[in-house]
């Protein structure tokens, strides 16, 4: 064993989890069954890896890549072997160079002191993450044995025993062979119907061997605890589990929006729970399960795509353990810059900067800034902080619920068919039953004061006007994936209308913003430089005239005016969506253009879960003013 070698398997497993967390992220569309299936096969692959190693045939990298170019000398030209020697360098790099010779006379513990000292921290740290799930199963045991013992249901064959536990808070199921659902002290009180949630959740863990699926991915940790990516994944089972399970519950008959109010009644964060448990209601979690539940979401069967991404698994699996460089390290290709990226080294500086500045300040814990070209689309900036996407360029298409960032839209919309003119005025009274609301009452108000004031109410009364069918097809029109099939008349509607329903990415707002800034042409938002003639979404004069009407909502009276930049004209729009019961539960943004007379800059400014729940004018706008004055200066 050398540090070369303890180096190509810690390069190893990390090669596996990297495709893991690629394929989840490829299968969206999938159910979170089908993603939970897809971690845990990658936790037990990395965990036999090392076996695998061991048994399995070496395949020498750099006699392939050897074999490769000599065949290439013969058929191809000199430009072809240049590229097969490009793309083989990077695997070829991970060979370890030839051991140095030792001097026999010489202290041979000298020689071994790095080896030891690497491996005494990697048992440390492993012996500490093990420590920590042991710990947590005889904790786990201990609760069990404490708990009342209430009933045992045969589960497909299977007995679940069902206990009330006053050492628990929330739900929870645990044990390993003899599965057994916890349930807190009050649940005596539940109703049936909360009884029947809870106890279908939690079966749904044992029918998934969920309890064992965890005690594998902590292995898996314990044994590659340095790095990140088994972290990202073993955070990434635990939410893909509660998802799946979640929906074996929804596919059971239970209504979502019935779902999710037991979900928050049961969140509760006062006892600390054992890594051995699996709780139903994490409070970190049920905001994000609660909008994935009453979200529209597609999930495609998959059929025959999972064998095909099963023998894709298997066989990178085989590749990864049976690569072995050979011990002489071959020449190191040079290095090409990334030529074509829209990025702008410059303007993407200045992003990290603000989102940084931002982050310290109100500390959400997630958040984004984008900077688009509106005449070309292409993306000059994406700087992301926290959350569980890998780069900036995932977080941009990470949907969120886009709050009043939605409503310019619907304006457009409703001008651009010739339903509102701006100076008309509508009565933004509170509203009897009070279902949309607005932070502050109103009176009369016209177009461009509901935006500038962001009135629920007057929206609603401009969607009225529009109609549910034209905005669902308005939604499409302006490029959001998850426009809605149909929206219905009424409050129902009026909801889309005012940003809480239908789910939209950063990129997806920011590049209907450019639409507006672009005179009302729409290009698809690019990281790679390409020419598109556009596609005509409104009319130049309905683009400038919700201009116009943006621009007030800087002004003194309008929810934006920390975006103002001296002496420029700049019109965007605030958004404070909602996102759970907690009082931070909000994703607050700001997207808008400058200068208005010709608009050189569209703008995303998002933040999840600010603290003090920060508004989008007080959280987003002011990075929005200060990002877009400093690239204005140059």
């Amino acid at each position: 064993m050398t540090l070369a070698s303890l180096a190509l398997a810690a390069v190893r497993a990390a090669l596996i989890l990297g495709f893991v967390l690629a394929a989840v992220r490829l299968l969206t569309r999938a159910s979170a069954a089908v993603r939970r299936s897809v971690l845990l096969g990658g936790f037990l692959v990395v965990l036999v890896l090392p076996i695998a190693t061991a048994v399995l045939p070496a395949l020498h990298l750099r006699d392939r890549a050897a074999a490769d170019r000599d065949a290439l000398v013969r058929t191809s030209t000199p430009d072809a072997i240049d590229q097969v020697d490009a793309a083989l360098a990077p695997l070829a790099q991970l060979a370890p160079h030839a051991p140095p010779r030792v001097d026999p006379a010489a202290d041979s513990s000298t020689s071994m002191s790095p080896l030891v000292i690497v491996l005494a921290v990697w048992a440390f740290g492993a012996a500490l993450v093990l420590a920590r799930l042991g710990i947590g199963l005889v904790r786990a045991r201990r609760l069990v044995r404490s708990a009342r013992f209430v009933e045992t249901l045969d589960f497909a064959g299977r007995p679940v025993e069902v206990r009330i536990s006053h050492s628990v808070d929330t739900p929870a199921v645990t044990g390993l062979l003899v599965p057994v659902v916890l349930l807190p002290h009050d649940a005596d009180t539940w109703t049936a119907e909360r009884r029947r949630v809870v106890l279908a959740h939690e079966l749904a863990h044992i029918t998934s061997r969920d309890c064992l699926a965890s005690v594998i991915a902590q292995l898996a940790v314990a044994m590659h605890w340095f790095d990140p990516l088994v972290w990202l994944a073993a955070r990434k089972l635990r939410v893909e589990r509660e998802l799946a399970a979640d929906d074996r519950v929804l596919d059971g008959g239970v209504l979502a929006s019935s779902y999710a109010e037991h979900l928050l009644a049961l969140a509760t964060g006062d006892t600390v729970r054992p890594l051995g448990m699996l709780a139903m209601a994490e409070p970190s979690q049920v905001g994000f399960r609660i909008r994935a539940l009453l979200a529209p979401r597609k999930r495609a069967p998959l059929g025959r795509t999972r064998f095909a991404l099963l023998g894709a698994g298997l066989a990178l699996a085989v590749l990864v353990a049976c690569a072995t460089p050979e011990p002489e390290a071959a020449p190191a290709a040079p290095t090409e810059s990334a030529h074509g990226a829209t990025i702008d080294p410059r303007i993407q500086r200045i992003a990290d900067e603000e989102l940084d500045r931002m982050t310290k300040e109100w500390t959400p814990c997630a958040s984004i800034v984008l900077v688009l070209d509106p005449q070309t689309g292409a993306v000059l900036a994406a700087s992301h902080r926290g959350g569980t996407e890998p780069n900036a360029q995932l977080a941009a298409n990470r949907p969120m619920v886009p709050g009043s960032t939605l409503k310019p839209l619907v304006v457009a919309a409703a001008l651009e068919d010739g339903v509102i003119k701006p100076g008309d005025r509508f009565d933004a009274s509170p509203l009897p039953l009070g279902t949309i609301v607005d932070d502050t009452p109103h009176g009369t108000l016209d177009v461009g004061e509901i935006l500038a004031v962001s009135s629920n109410v007057g929206m609603s009364k401009i969607f009225d006007q529009l109609g549910g069918a034209k905005l669902s097809a308005w939604t499409k029109r302006f490029h959001f994936a998850s426009a809605p099939a149909a929206i219905a008349d009424g409050t129902a509607g009026a909801a889309f209308a005012i940003g809480i329903k239908m789910p939209s990415t950063p990129l997806e707002m920011a590049a209907a913003y450019a639409t507006l800034a672009n005179g009302g042409v729409y290009h698809a938002p690019t990281f790679v430089p390409a020419h598109t003639d556009g596609e005509r979404i409104v009319g130049a004069d309905t683009a400038a005239k919700v201009l116009e009407l943006l621009e007030g909502v800087t002004g003194e009276r309008g929810t934006g005016k920390a975006a103002r930049v001296d002496g420029i004209r700049v019109a965007g729009k605030t958004g404070t969506a909602k996102l759970g019961q907690g009082a931070t539960d909000y994703y607050s943004s700001f997207v808008g253009t400058a200068p208005l007379d010709h608009p050189r800059y569209v703008i995303f400014v998002g933040a999840e879960t600010p603290r003090d729940g920060g508004t989008g004018g007080q959280v987003a706008a002011p990075v929005f003013g200060r990002l877009m004055t400093r690239l204005l200066a140059r």
